[in-house]
């Protein structure tokens, strides 16, 4: 058995007792595995498929429509992707937050599953959110434009 990290996704992990993660289904850390493992893949496979739907809807955009969707595409990865790392990186302040409104005599004991979820939740929701700036551009550019009839 591999031991785990000592800095596991912001998670202690070899903090004395109240720090840790537990499986309370036989079938749960298979099941944790397979689940990252089928996210990973998603997201290792999102450069392709992204890249078909391009193919898919260029021939239907005009020239000025292709000029701004190539800084607009690349903007959004790249604001994703820091606001995934954002969260990836105040994940550990995020669960001390967390666990401090359950009270100083109560103890922390996290299932796996439940702990992955919340790190995917984490890094979307800051992902997501820091779209923000690349829908307000484009909302601004669709309602500058002259509609034609």
């Amino acid at each position: 058995m591999q031991a785990t990290p000592a800095d596991f996704c912001g998670f202690d992990a070899n903090a004395s007792g109240s720090k840790s993660l537990y499986i309370f289904d036989p079938i749960d850390g298979l099941a944790t595995r397979l689940r990252v493992a089928s996210y990973g893949g998603l997201i290792l496979a999102m450069p392709v498929v992204l890249w078909q739907v391009w193919r898919f809807i260029v021939p239907a955009l005009h020239a000025k429509e292709r000029r701004y969707a190539v800084p607009f595409i690349a903007s959004s990865i790249f604001l994703f992707l820091l606001g995934g790392l954002l969260a990836y990186l105040t994940l550990g302040k995020a669960i001390e937050f967390l666990i401090s409104w359950s009270g100083s005599d109560v103890g922390a004991l996290f299932q796996v599953s439940k702990y992955i979820r919340l790190v995917g939740l984490m890094v979307a929701a800051f992902g997501i959110g820091f779209q923000f700036p690349v829908l307000l551009v484009f909302l601004m550019l669709v309602g500058s434009s002259p509609r034609s009839s």
